[in-house]
C-alpha cells in the first residue's frame, strides 16, 4: 500500500483512499493481468491477439515494466502535491453556510425532481420485470449522426453531477429530506441504469459511502476500510467468477483458467497495452492527443466533426473494422484504449512521464480536497471515487475532458449559485408622513 505523507489540513490522519482505489484497480488490471499474461501458455485475450502465443510473455513482461514505471511516478508526485495542496487548502471553509445555500438547494431538488419522475413508470416496470440487470436499449444510428445523443448525455450528466453535490450537502448538514431525495434519485439511477455494472453499483453504494466517510468514520476505522479497498478490487472480481464457473461449469469448480478469464475479462488495460508494445503505432507528434478536444464539441452544433478521433482513431489503428465507421452502420465496440496505452501514444517515453504526473496531481487533489470538508471539493471526490476504474480504462487527459460536463460544469453552476445566493432582495413599504 502507498506510504503515508503530509497529515491532513484538520489534524486527521489522511486516509488517501482516492490514491488507494486508484492502486488497487492499478494492480488488478495491469499486475495481476500481467503476470496472467507472462506464466500461462496461451491467455486468454478481450479483443484481437495481435502477438503470437509464443511472445505474449515477452510483450506481458514489458507491460509490467512499464505500468512500474507509471505508477512510481504517479507515488512520488502524489507525495508531492498531497503535501502542497494540503497546505493550500487548510483555509477551505469545511462546511455550507445556511442561508447562502439555500438557492443551490432550491435548484438540486428541482433537477432532482425532473430526473425522478419521468421515470418513475420505468422504475415501477423496471422491478416488475428483472430487467435492470440487462441492457434495454441501444441508441439509433440517426440520434447518434445527429447529434442528439450527445446533447442528451450533455445534460444527463450536467444534472448527475448536481444531485451528487445535493447528496454531499445533505449528508454534510444531516438534512434528512434531502437525503431521502438523494436516496431516491440513487436507486432509480441504478434501476434505469441499462445494464451498466459500474454505474449500478456506484449508484447504490455512493450515498452509504458518503454518510460513513462524512459522520461516522473514527480514525480507528482507517486500516480496515483501506484493506476493505484492495479486498474488494481484487478479491470480489475472483469470488464471483469462482460461482460464475461453479454454476456454469461441467468440470472442475477451481479451474484455474476458467476463473482467471471470468474475473479478468471486465479488465482489460493490459490486454490493450500489449497489443499495443506489439503495433507500435507511436504518435510522435501527438495529434490523436490534440483530437481529444473534439469531445467537448457538440455534433449538433458542429456537424463536420469527426467520427474518429483521439482514442477512437487509435482503436481503429490496433483493432481495425472493429467502430464500423463509413459503413452505413452504427459505431459500435467503442473500447477505451488503457491509460497507458494512450499515455505512451504521445510520444512513449515524454507521454507516459506526463500521464504519469497529471495523474498524481489529479490523485492528490481528490484526496487533499477531501479532507478539507468543503462542500464542492468533498463533491468532487464523490463524482470519482467510484469511477476511478475509468480513470485507468482512459487515461488522465480523457478522464478530465470527459469530466467537463460531468464534473466541473456542475461544480462551476452550484459556486455560481452560492455565489448568487449571498444576494437577496428585500421590500420595504414606504412610510407616509402623518
Amino acid at each position: 500500500m502507498p506510504s503515508e505523507v503530509t497529515p491532513a489540513p484538520l489534524g486527521r490522519r489522511p486516509w488517501h483512499l482516492a490514491l488507494h482505489m486508484y492502486v488497487a484497480f492499478f494492480t488488478l488490471c495491469y499486475f495481476v493481468k500481467g503476470l496472467y499474461f507472462i506464466f500461462h501458455p496461451a491467455p486468454f485475450f478481450s479483443l484481437t491477439q495481435h502477438p503470437r502465443t509464443d511472445q505474449i510473455w515477452m510483450y506481458g513482461l514489458a507491460a509490467l515494466f512499464v505500468a512500474a514505471v507509471s505508477l512510481f511516478i504517479i507515488l512520488r508526485t502524489y507525495k508531492v502535491a498531497f503535501a502542497l495542496l494540503s497546505r493550500r487548502l487548510a483555509g477551505r471553509s469545511p462546511a455550507p453556510a445556511l442561508r447562502t445555500d439555500r438557492l443551490l438547494v432550491l435548484c438540486c431538488t428541482v433537477a432532482a425532481l425532473a430526473f425522478l419522475i419521468p421515470r418513475a413508470g420505468d422504475v415501477v416496470q423496471a422491478l416488475q420485470t428483472g430487467s435492470f440487470l440487462i441492457r434495454r436499449s441501444a441508441a439509433s444510428w440517426e440520434e447518434f449522426s445527429s447529434g442528439m445523443l450527445g446533447m442528451k448525455a450533455l445534460f444527463m450528466q450536467i444534472q448527475a453531477g448536481l444531485l451528487i453535490i445535493l447528496s454531499v450537502y445533505a449528508v454534510q448538514r444531516r438534512d434528512w429530506g434531502l437525503i431521502m431525495i438523494s436516496l431516491l434519485y440513487f436507486l432509480a439511477s441504478a434501476i434505469t441504469s441499462n445494464g451498466s455494472r459500474f454505474q449500478l453499483l456506484s449508484s447504490i453504494l455512493l450515498l452509504p459511502t458518503l454518510y460513513y466517510l462524512l459522520v461516522k468514520r473514527r480514525p480507528s476505522h482507517r486500516n480496515l476500510f483501506v484493506a476493505g479497498i484492495y479486498g474488494a478490487v481484487l478479491l470480489l472480481p475472483f469470488l464471483a467468477a469462482f460461482l460464475l464457473v461453479a454454476r456454469r461449469s461441467t468440470g472442475s469448480l477451481f479451474a484455474t483458467e476458467q476463473v482467471f478469464i471470468a474475473a479478468l475479462v471486465s479488465f482489460d488495460p493490459a490486454d490493450h497495452l500489449v497489443n499495443y508494445l506489439y503495433v507500435l503505432p507511436v504518435d510522435w507528434l501527438g495529434t490523436r492527443t490534440i483530437e481529444e478536444i473534439w469531445q467537448v464539441v457538440p455534433r449538433a452544433l458542429f456537424p463536420d466533426k469527426p467520427f474518429l478521433y483521439g482514442m477512437l482513431a487509435l482503436q481503429n489503428v490496433l483493432y481495425p473494422g472493429s467502430i464500423g465507421n463509413h459503413t452505413g452502420t452504427f459505431l459500435y465496440g467503442h473500447y477505451p484504449m488503457s491509460s497507458l496505452a494512450v499515455a505512451v501514444d504521445f510520444g512513449f517515453l515524454p507521454g507516459l512521464v506526463l500521464h504519469a504526473l497529471m495523474t498524481g496531481w489529479f490523485l492528490a487533489f481528490l484526496d487533499a480536497g477531501f479532507e478539507t470538508n468543503s462542500l464542492l471539493l468533498v463533491a468532487l471526490f464523490a463524482m470519482n471515487i467510484f469511477f476511478l476504474y475509468h480513470l485507468i480504462r482512459v487515461g488522465i487527459v480523457n478522464h478530465v475532458i470527459m469530466g467537463l460536463q460531468s464534473m466541473f460544469i456542475p461544480l462551476l453552476i452550484a459556486s455560481a449559485l452560492r455565489w448568487a445566493g449571498k444576494f437577496s432582495l428585500t421590500w420595504r413599504p414606504v412610510r407616509r408622513p402623518t
